[in-house]
């Protein structure tokens, strides 16, 4: 799997802030908008949900995705922050003896649900490192913050592979594999990449929300089905994907924007592939209008399809008015209501943390020592 992390906007959309109180309890809150910096009263809106646990029994739901918070209370559970076993001693004598405190965990992502962005795993990926710093357990190494990541989605009944957190968390573009063996053993061949690249990257990036989300489910349900029964084009596929990351990984190497658009358009082939219905009638329309105007060298759906952002790679820089103008001009008029246009930004730093109550900067988190330890020979693939 080609990887490459991005700020929407320009803005980092995903993420948490955890604070230790006197109080012996969990409090969870999801938030609809980041928190400021200065710890000034909320808004009215600001916050989505919150849960507050003093008891195991508030905790034992956290299995239940539809639960609230549930994301939230399963990173606790898979940062050891709390035991929910039966014989468990209670939560208030586990926070005493463990943390000396209580903790507040907030989390907010500011992106539509069913993205197709990986937003909620790059989130776990917030929520471990975040929690672990919280609790005294030292810094997350890039490999220690994918594998615990793993661990969250399992707990909390998600077990959405490697790639999304990986790809979100960690800076810049990478060719992410694994070997088909359990334990995941992931391995990261993370580009050199500096602010002069990432923004030749950016100039050609567009992404569009399409205005449905995307059904990823319903879509894995097909693909494994498929695989199961091995129909012959779905495991050529699988081969053919293979390939395909690495020649996009090696179109990105060489700064080929026109070449890595083009294994992009093959990727969506392959995908369409796996699934023949991950492709709506309104996506269709807006990849054609784009594609009979020759402004791009490439266009794919996110993450499995059905819905969520479409990207398009431009072939020439900052194409995002004749983009929009080629839409208005070919796309059906009840496709327009719903898509947003924005920017991607190519994103060479990765995630960042800091203790902002004692006032320290955020700074990155990953560098590129660390994910060197990540690495090995990508020649498996």
């Amino acid at each position: 799997m080609v990887n490459l992390a991005i700020r929407i906007d320009g803005k980092r959309q995903v993420g948490c802030r955890v604070k230790r109180v006197p109080e012996l309890t969990l409090t969870f809150s999801r938030r609809n908008t980041m928190p400021p910096l200065d710890d000034s009263p909320d808004q009215a809106g600001d916050i989505h949900s919150t849960a507050v646990c003093s008891t195991l029994q508030d905790m034992r739901d956290y299995w239940n995705p539809r639960a609230v918070c549930a994301l939230l209370k399963s990173a606790a559970i898979c940062c050891d922050i709390i035991d929910v076993g039966v014989n468990a001693p209670p939560l208030a004598q586990q926070l005493a003896e463990g943390l000396g405190c209580g903790l507040v965990l907030e989390s907010w992502a500011q992106v539509p649900v069913g993205s197709g962005l990986g937003t909620s795993s790059t989130l776990g990926g917030a929520l471990v490192t975040g929690l672990a710093w919280a609790a005294g357990q030292g810094r997350h190494t890039a490999k220690s913050m994918t594998h615990g990541v793993i661990e969250l989605e399992v707990i909390s009944g998600d077990d959405a592979g490697f790639q999304d957190h990986a790809g979100g968390c960690l800076p810049g573009a990478k060719l992410l594999t694994t070997s088909a063996s359990l334990p995941y053993r992931v391995e990261c061949d993370c580009l050199p990449m500096d602010q002069s690249w990432a923004d030749m990257i950016s100039g050609h990036l567009i992404l569009i929300f399409t205005g449905r989300s995307h059904h990823m489910p319903d879509i894995t349900t097909v693909v494994n089905n498929r695989w199961h029964a091995r129909v012959p084009e779905m495991v050529q596929g699988v081969h053919d994907l293979l390939k395909n990351a690495k020649n996009q990984h090696k179109a990105l190497a060489m700064r080929d924007m026109k070449a890595f658009g083009q294994q992009v358009n093959e990727y969506w082939r392959l995908k369409k592939v796996m699934d023949p219905n991950c492709e709506p009638v309104e996506t269709t329309a807006l990849m054609g209008a784009l594609r009979k105007e020759k402004l791009i060298s490439g266009t794919s759906l996110m993450g499995g399809g059905g819905g969520g952002f479409m990207l398009a790679i431009t072939k020439e820089p900052h194409m995002m008015e004749a983009c929009k103008a080629a839409i208005r001009k070919h796309v059906p008029a009840e496709f327009l209501p719903g898509l947003i246009f924005h920017t991607a930004i190519a994103d060479h730093i990765g995630m960042v943390a800091g203790c902002t109550g004692i006032g320290e900067p955020l700074r990155q988190v990953y560098n590129r020592a660390e994910l060197d330890v990540m690495k090995q020979a990508s020649s498996r693939l």
